[in-house]
């Protein structure tokens, strides 16, 4: 069982079954404008590849509660 999801043997009947949201209008995404890359050489080498992890940071906040609903049965 996951924290903040409804238990599956009582799911539409009491718990939070389905949620709606404008995603548009409830959240804010702030681009962090940081991009780092790391380069893994050692894994790849022996087929002469070179593999890249690229991590780009986003930060996010609810700004509009009242742009999601909730729909319990």
């Amino acid at each position: 069982m996951v924290d903040g999801l409804p238990d599956p043997a009582t799911a539409g009947t009491g718990d939070a079954s389905i949620w709606f949201a404008d995603v548009r209008s409830a959240y804010r995404v702030l681009d962090r404008q940081r991009t780092t890359v790391q380069v893994m050489r050692q894994r790849y080498a022996e087929l002469g590849l070179v593999g890249l992890i690229l991590r780009h940071r986003v930060g996010e906040d609810m700004v509009r509660p009242g742009a999601c609903a909730m729909y319990a049965q």
